[in-house]
C-alpha cells in the first residue's frame, strides 16, 4: 500500500512538474537592437544622383524636409579598435549656440546602448569628424566639421551625446557665411499624449554598403573612402505611444521613450525624430524593440523631446535626479501604450502563472542589445515554483516510505 501511494505521489510530482514547465514559457518577447528595423515594407527614400527627384523634391512639406536635412550631420568616428563608425545627428538649438544632439551608444567601446556603462571611446570627439551641407543631387556633403575637443557630453540612461562644433562655419561673427552652421532644430516642449499617432520623418544616414556614396577626397583627405547616403523616411511614419510601466525592467532607458514606426536601420542611430507638420523634433533615435513571438509587434525607439531638452540643458545632478523621479513616478497622461494596448494585453494573457510568488529565472542576455544580430534569441523567463513544490513533496514522500521500511 505504502508503495502504491509512494508511486501515486512521485507520478503527481512529475505531473506538476510538467504543468510548471507548461505554465512558464515566457509572457513577452523582447528584442532590443540599436541598429532598430524595418517594419513592413522598406520606407527609406534614398537620395540618387540618378534620381534627384525622387526624394527631396517630391516629398510631402518639401521646405520643412529642406530645413531639416540642413540640419541633418553624419558623424564618422574612428575607434581604438581599428573600426570606423557611422552615425546620425542633428543641430539644435542652445542658449550657448548650435550644438549636435545623437546618441552617447555612437561613442561607446562596445558600440551598443547600454544604460550601465558611461563610457566613451578614448577617440571619441578627439577624431570624430562630422559632415553637412549635403547635396540633395549628389548626396556628397559640402562641409567637414570636428568635434570640438572637451565639449562631448553623455549621459547613458538616455542614450544621449552632445558636442560643439569647430572648424567651417562655426565662427561667430560671420553668421552668413556660405557655410555657417544653420539655427538648428527645436525640440517639442510637451511630449506627445499616449494615443496620438503623430506623423513624423526622418533624415538620417542609414549604412547600406552598396549604396555608399564615394567621397571627394581631394576636398576632404583623410575621409573615409564611402559614406553612407543621405536618406529620407517619411511613408508610414507616426509615434506609437510609450512603454508601459510593467516594461520598463527590460532596458532602463525605456521609461524615456517614445515608439514609432518609422523605418531605420544601422547608421541611423543619433537621427531626430521629426513633427511632419511643425518640424519640432521629437525625440533623439536609439534602436527598436519586438513584442510578441514570432512575426510580433515592432517599434522603433526615440528618447523623447522632453528628456532631450533636460539632457541639454539641467546639470548631471539635477539630471540624474530627474531621470530617477520620471521612472519611478511617471507624470499621469504621458506613459501608456495608447491603441496598442492589445499587445501587452495579449501577451499578459499567454502569461499562465502557476502559483502566486512563483520566482523567475532570466538568462545573462535579457538586455543585451545587439548592433549586428537581430535575429539574436530573446531572453525568457520560467517559473520555479512549482520545481521547488514538486521537490518537496518527492522529499517528503521518500521520507516517509523510509519511515514505514
Amino acid at each position: 500500500m505504502n508503495q502504491l501511494k509512494g508511486t501515486a505521489i512521485a507520478k503527481s510530482v512529475t505531473f506538476l512538474f510538467c504543468v510548471a514547465i507548461a505554465s512558464c514559457k515566457p509572457a513577452i518577447v523582447h528584442k532590443l537592437t540599436t541598429a532598430a528595423y524595418i517594419i513592413g515594407p522598406d520606407n527609406i527614400q534614398r537620395v540618387d544622383r540618378h534620381e534627384p527627384a525622387s526624394v527631396m523634391n517630391t516629398a510631402p512639406n518639401e521646405e520643412l524636409i529642406k530645413s531639416v536635412a540642413a540640419t541633418a550631420v553624419l558623424i564618422v568616428s574612428p575607434m581604438t579598435t581599428g573600426e570606423t563608425r557611422f552615425c546620425s545627428g542633428n543641430i539644435y538649438k542652445r542658449p550657448s549656440g548650435p550644438v549636435v544632439l545623437t546618441n552617447r551608444h555612437c561613442f561607446a567601446p562596445d558600440k551598443e546602448h547600454s544604460a550601465e556603462s558611461n563610457g566613451v571611446d578614448p577617440w571619441a570627439c578627439e577624431k570624430t569628424q562630422i559632415y553637412r551641407a549635403f547635396d540633395p543631387v549628389t548626396a556628397l556633403p559640402s562641409v567637414r566639421n570636428s568635434c570640438l575637443r572637451g565639449s562631448l557630453t553623455v549621459n547613458p540612461l538616455v542614450d544621449l551625446a552632445w558636442f560643439k562644433l569647430d572648424g567651417p562655419g562655426t565662427e561667430p561673427d560671420a553668421p552668413d557665411a556660405p557655410d555657417a552652421l544653420p539655427k538648428g532644430l527645436e525640440l517639442r516642449p510637451k511630449d506627445p499624449q499616449p494615443a496620438d499617432r503623430i506623423g513624423a520623418l526622418i533624415v538620417h544616414f542609414p549604412d547600406v554598403e552598396s549604396q555608399r556614396v564615394r567621397m571627394d577626397l581631394n576636398k576632404f583627405p583623410g575621409a573615409p573612402m564611402t559614406i553612407p547616403r543621405i536618406s529620407l523616411t517619411w511613408e508610414d511614419c507616426k509615434t506609437a505611444g510609450y512603454f508601459r510601466v510593467e516594461t520598463y525592467s527590460v532596458d532602463p532607458s525605456l521609461p524615456y521613450s517614445i515608439r514609432h514606426t518609422c523605418d531605420m536601420i544601422k547608421g541611423s542611430s543619433g537621427s531626430s525624430l521629426v513633427d511632419a507638420t511643425t518640424g519640432e523634433s521629437l525625440g533623439v533615435n536609439w534602436g527598436g524593440i519586438k513584442f510578441g513571438d514570432g512575426d510580433g509587434e515592432v517599434y522603433n525607439i526615440a528618447t523623447r523631446a522632453t528628456m532631450a531638452a533636460s539632457f541639454l540643458t539641467l546639470g548631471s545632478t539635477e539630471l540624474d535626479h530627474l531621470l530617477l523621479t520620471v521612472a519611478k513616478s511617471p507624470p499621469e497622461g504621458t506613459v501608456g501604450n495608447g491603441e496598442s494596448d492589445a499587445v501587452t494585453q495579449r501577451s499578459g494573457k499567454s502569461r499562465r502563472v502557476s502559483a502566486a510568488g512563483c520566482a523567475r529565472i532570466q538568462s545573462h542576455d535579457s538586455r543585451r542589445h545587439n548592433l549586428e544580430n537581430q535575429d539574436e534569441e530573446p531572453w525568457q523567463s520560467f517559473d520555479i515554483g512549482w520545481l521547488v513544490v514538486g521537490f518537496v513533496v518527492l522529499w517528503l514522500s521518500n521520507h516517509r516510505r523510509a519511515r514505514h521500511t
